[in-house]
């Protein structure tokens, strides 16, 4: 009997190594990029064509908040001095109030239980002029994001699940639970991901990035201020950054900082806790 339990224990040891071998290799080919896990393309597909509103506003608007539960945010620039507001749906649960300064638009899911994967999304497009300096607030539960070079105005985005693409923008606020992040020219940038990649072409000024679980590629960055970015499972890599100096750690990967400067105004705190930092 003794010899018995000896050997259930053996097999399950080496049962338990075999796990733990292919679980190490799973995390080092995700690390590596081998296996594209963080590669995400859940974008609402099914959005609705069905034109419900429509109206047009003048250029002294300060503030758009916008909220939806499942459906598609685009924020592109108007062919003239006037702001657009078009919102698609096939249900029509939304609602829309505005001052001279404020535009509201928020969608209410149906009364009851629903369990329908098939479910066609809305889809809110606002048209804004291209030098417009507005506050935006954009909330979206499942769907995408897309907005285009607004080098003047702020955007708060918060998406729960779905890819947010933002071409430019004076402060970016963006906090994902999943999808990749695009981020083309920013001031000031504020990121939190929980799960997916985040790409920026070009920071100016200041930079503050945690992300749980995926890579953070930056092109260019120029500071006027400390600045932080956090991983936990992930690689960083930065291509041009110059006259700061580069405080960096990873508990587990390698770190190449080159032409690091110890006299520069500004730091750039980098903690990583699983993963490769590579700076220049």
């Amino acid at each position: 009997m003794q010899k018995m339990n000896k050997t259930k224990t053996i097999v399950l040891i080496i049962l338990l190594s075999i796990l733990c071998i292919i679980l190490i290799g799973l995390m080092i080919a995700f690390i590596s990029g081998v296996i594209p896990i963080w590669k995400f393309n859940i974008d609402n597909d099914k959005v609705s064509k069905h034109l419900v509103y429509e109206k047009v506003y003048n250029s002294e608007l300060q503030s758009i908040d916008i909220d939806i539960m499942l459906g598609n945010v685009e924020v592109l620039p108007s062919s003239d001095d006037n702001i657009h507001l078009s919102i698609y749906s096939d249900y029509e649960l939304y609602e829309v109030s505005d001052t001279s300064s404020s535009l509201v638009v928020n969608f209410q899911e149906e009364e009851g239980f629903h369990f329908n994967f098939s479910k066609v999304g809305d889809k809110v497009e606002i048209y804004i002029p291209e030098d417009s300096g507005i506050s935006f607030d954009i909330s979206v539960d499942k769907g995408a994001v897309e907005v285009g070079n607004f080098l003047n105005s702020s955007f708060d985005i918060t998406a729960d699940m779905g890819d947010v693409d933002v071409d430019g923008g004076k402060f970016i606020d963006v906090n994902s639970d999943m999808g990749d992040i695009f981020i083309g020219k920013v001031s000031r940038l504020n990121a939190e991901l929980d799960l997916g990649d985040l790409e920026v072409e070009t920071v100016t000024e200041a930079v503050d990035i945690s992300c749980d679980m995926g890579n953070v590629s930056i092109n260019e960055v120029h500071l006027l201020k400390d600045s932080a970015i956090t991983l936990s499972l992930g690689d960083l890599d930065i291509n041009n950054l110059s006259g700061v100096y580069v405080d960096a750690k990873t508990d587990l990967g390698d770190v190449d900082v080159k032409d690091n400067n110890r006299n520069a105004s500004y730091t750039l705190t980098i903690k990583n806790d699983m993963g490769d930092i590579s700076i220049g």
